[in-house]
Parts: structure tokens; C-alpha cells; sequence
């Protein structure tokens, strides 16, 4: 199977050797993208929550460490499902982390309530306002 496209005025071929002869040419090139978003995922996981970090010298401390790792996606799954919808639905964790969560904001904090105050010139305040609404209704 081949792929043929002009990127930039030049011809770039691609070409994809399988041993899955039972799949025609676009059930293969399907099955590989599908596996490639797949590594896409745990690179993620890897790189961008560090989960590939397990410096401690116990094996039960690394694990926890793993766990919470595991418990930090999760999350950050279910904050892409809640940003259905906007320019972040289709975004890496990494782009989640610094564009929506780790921005500076006034915390109040009453007997019943917390309040977050965001900056007015935040520039994804609807897509923070979208996220929390979807995570605060269910």
C-alpha cells in the first residue's frame, strides 16, 4: 500500500509494509491510523502526565505513583469529553494543562461555596465556562 501526496511543492510517498494480508488497502490504512492515534495516547500519558517517572525505590511507592498517574488521565479524559464542542475537543492533554488549567485566578472561598474569580482578558473563558458547566450539572 502506498500513500502519495505533494507537501510543499514535493512529492513525499509513504509506504506501509504489513504481514496483514487478510485486510484490503483501506481497512489497513484504517487499522494503522487507529493504532497510531492509540500511540499517541500513551505518549501522552508518558510525556505529558510523566508517568513514565518511577525514581522511587519501592515498588509499592512507584506503583501508587502509577495509580495516580492512571487516576490523572482519567481525568483529563473526562474534561476533553466536557469541552464537546469547542477548539479544545479534539486537543492534547498538554494543551488542556496549559491553556485551561494552570492559569491564574482569584480563589474564594465562602462556608458553602468556592468561588474561582478568571481574569477578564482570559482568552478561553468559554471553553472554561463550558467545561465547568458539563462537570458541575451531572
Amino acid at each position: 500500500m502506498v500513500k502519495a501526496e505533494i507537501t510543499q511543492g514535493e512529492l513525499n510517498p509513504r509506504f506501509v509494509v504489513t504481514n496483514l494480508s487478510e485486510l484490503g488497502d483501506e481497512q489497513a490504512y484504517v487499522f494503522y491510523c487507529w493504532r497510531g492515534e492509540q500511540e499517541n495516547r500513551i505518549k501522552e500519558i508518558k510525556l505529558d502526565l510523566s508517568s513514565g517517572r518511577t525514581s522511587c525505590h519501592s515498588f509499592l511507592a512507584n506503583q501508587f505513583r502509577l495509580l495516580l498517574h492512571t487516576a490523572a488521565c482519567m481525568l483529563m479524559g473526562v474534561i476533553q469529553e466536557s469541552l464537546a464542542g469547542t477548539r479544545f475537543a479534539k486537543a492534547q492533554i498538554v494543551t488542556h494543562r496549559t491553556r485551561l488549567l494552570k492559569i491564574g485566578a482569584r480563589v474564594v472561598e465562602t462556608a458553602r461555596r468556592i468561588w474561582f474569580h478568571l481574569p477578564s482578558s482570559f482568552p478561553a473563558q468559554d471553553a472554561w465556562k463550558r467545561m465547568y458547566g458539563a462537570l458541575v450539572s451531572d
